[in-house]
């Protein structure tokens, strides 16, 4: 423990050879501001706390000086940001709280609420759907306390085009549904959206109870109808291209889960919304390449890793299918892990392989004696003692910052903070997904999207593993439901489809 005394201020803590700021210590300069936390070479490095002299607080991770990673941060005036920073403003995935008690929960760009996010108002009214500079931009829906509400358009918050609402929906009246042929690029389908039109010309019937087949301009399909002569049910249109989708069909369109497969060979399997990949899934590729994450209108849009055929991967956040942010990268791991040929370093039950830094201890009466030990630091690859492993970063011989943890049950891309799990991560278990925040026990706590393998889902609010909160349960026959959970029971139904 050291003292250093500054122009600007003073320094109490650990000091390495060179007399750097180095391990833990507290800086405090005059004008009242307060740093205490990990120190890396003279830098603010890894968990901290820094009390700024208006009596702000931000607490979290930090960079080589700059705030990066995930932090809490509390305002003098109340309100408080919980989520990632990248470059010292709020980037990524957070929850803003404010004094009044409204939130926001979504993406964050350069400290602006960008993407997609909920936002609820005291009133009881939210708002859920795409942000651009802080204010309501594209396509979101507008939920009222009372339970009605309106999907359309929306241009610096203000509703410029209307498409429906729960009053369309009471009537019976629905928007058209004409999407058009999908783009192959960034693993959209390439498919025409409506499943084809009925022919007039060339229709054949066979009825079989509930199961019965039709011929159309553009395929044939077998499966269930529902009483309005629509494809409902489970079922498989199979196009004149070669293309054919299995799954689930309500109202003629592709809603639930289910299977695409191409005629190049190439295969979507995962959620439908209106004929459109939306939700999970898992887009696999005819050259061996195959991708398993998010999706919103056809598009790669959230969290997901992309899987190279030769074995390696990129952990992305993506927007509109273009990579926003790459969190990890397997080939960084190799390629640090194979230039850090050294002995295995031994902690916690474990062994680590990967990049390093020495420490130098002296000892002995004299102070002659010295024992060099190496620290995990960096890329690297642990083996722990109960048959798990993790890929990623390390910090002091810790789990810190972004990586890969795997058992014989779950694989998670997520960013760890002294060992465990912090803030947003993808959890795959099996045929089920979650994409959202996790807390230190790794279990659901916050904002986050549960993806069942038979094709149900929720997006909401999540309490150590329960639902808590106000989400949406979508199920796989194209239903779903706005209600508000404790403890993972629903104690109000706000509106059903």
């Amino acid at each position: 423990m050291a003292r250093q005394n500054y122009k600007n201020g003073y320094y109490i803590g650990d000091v390495n050879d060179l007399d750097e700021r180095h391990g833990k210590g507290t800086y405090c300069w005059d004008s009242g501001a307060r740093y205490e936390g990990d120190w890396y070479h003279n830098d603010m490095h890894g968990q901290g706390t820094y009390y700024y002299n208006d009596g702000s607080v931000y607490r979290g991770d930090f960079n080589h000086d700059n705030r990066e990673g995930f932090a809490v941060f509390t305002y003098s005036d109340g309100t408080r940001y919980e989520g990632e920073y990248r470059n010292n403003k709020r980037t990524g995935k957070g929850t803003y709280y404010y004094a009044s008690g409204a939130r926001y929960v979504g993406d964050f760009v350069d400290g602006n609420f960008e993407g997609r996010g909920n936002y609820y108002w005291t009133s009881g009214d939210w708002y859920e759907g795409e942000w651009h500079n802080d204010e309501r931009n594209g396509l979101g829906t507008y939920h009222y306390a009372d339970g009605s509400w309106v999907y359309g358009e929306f241009a610096d918050s203000k509703l410029v085009r209307r498409i429906r609402s729960s009053e369309d929906a009471s009537s019976g009246n629905s928007s058209s549904n004409s999407n058009s042929s999908r783009n192959s690029n960034s693993g959209s389908s390439g498919n025409s959206g409506n499943s084809g039109s009925r022919s007039t010309s060339s229709q054949s019937t066979q009825t079989s109870g509930k199961i019965r087949t039709e011929t159309y301009d553009n395929g044939t399909y077998t499966g269930e109808f529902g009483a309005n002569g629509k494809r409902h049910g489970k079922g498989i249109y199979r196009f004149n291209s070669g293309a054919s989708f299995e799954g689930n069909f309500v109202n003629g369109v592709r809603n639930g889960h289910g299977v695409y497969r191409y005629a190049d060979g190439d295969k979507y399997v995962g959620d439908f919304v209106d004929s459109n990949f939306e939700g999970y899934g898992k887009y696999y590729w005819h050259d061996g390449d195959w991708f398993e994450g998010e999706y919103r209108k056809d598009k790669r849009n959230g969290l997901g890793v992309y899987h190279y055929a030769d074995g390696s991967w990129r952990f992305n956040e993506y927007r509109d299918g273009e990579v926003v942010r790459t969190f990890l990268d397997s080939d960084d791991i190799e390629k640090a892990v194979s230039a850090n040929i050294m002995d295995e370093i031994t902690f916690n039950d474990g062994v680590y392989v990967g990049q390093h830094r020495e420490e130098v201890q002296k000892s002995g009466l004299f102070g002659t004696k010295k024992e060099t030990h190496y620290v995990a630091d960096g890329f690297g690859k642990f083996n722990c003692g109960d048959g798990s492993r993790y890929s990623g970063n390390f910090r002091d011989n810790e789990q810190c910052g972004y990586g890969l943890y795997e058992n014989k049950k779950m694989r998670l891309y997520g960013n760890f903070r002294g060992g465990k799990v912090s803030g947003v991560a993808l959890m795959i278990v099996g045929d089920d997904a979650y994409v959202g925040e996790l807390n230190e026990h790794v279990e659901f706590h916050g904002h986050g999207c549960l993806y069942m393998g038979d094709g149900d889902w929720y997006d909401g609010e999540w309490a150590n593993d329960k639902r808590n909160g106000r989400g949406t349960a979508h199920f796989g026959n194209g239903e779903w439901a706005v209600a508000e959970f404790r403890n993972g029971e629903i104690v109000d139904v706000i509106k059903r489809s």
